[in-house]
């Protein structure tokens, strides 16, 4: 499927994804199903942050291509906009007409500190 879970799922290690599932789940379970729970708005702290990787990678936009060759939305239109394609190799005179464009990718790990008041 092509859902932002998954798109994300493809994007970070499984254990960031994992991480960032019970997470979500946890706010959920606080915000909707206890009432009496509720944060405190502003109490957030992010701690002791660490880079653990780090990659770039360049894309060369594609050729016009023939519209059953461009990817469709969910309601079934077809995506607008210029397509990308990787490359990794050393871009030459013949694909600098071409437009280029970079993708980053960033994984850290941190800590989040959340305050939560009880309403009686």
């Amino acid at each position: 499927p092509d859902s932002l879970a998954a798109q994300l799922s493809r994007m970070v290690t499984k254990e960031l994804f994992h991480t960032h599932e019970m997470n979500a789940k946890t706010a959920f379970l606080l915000q909707n199903h206890i009432r009496n729970i509720t944060f405190r708005e502003g109490s957030c702290s992010v701690n002791n942050v660490a880079l653990l990787s780090a990659r770039a990678c360049l894309f060369l936009e594609k050729e016009n291509s023939s519209s059953a060759d461009q990817p469709t939305d969910e309601g079934g239109k077809q995506a607008s906009g210029p397509r990308y394609e990787a490359i990794d190799y050393e871009p030459d005179d013949e694909d600098s007409k071409f437009k280029t464009a970079v993708a980053a990718q960033v994984e850290v790990l941190y800590d989040v500190t959340q305050e939560f008041t009880v309403e009686k």
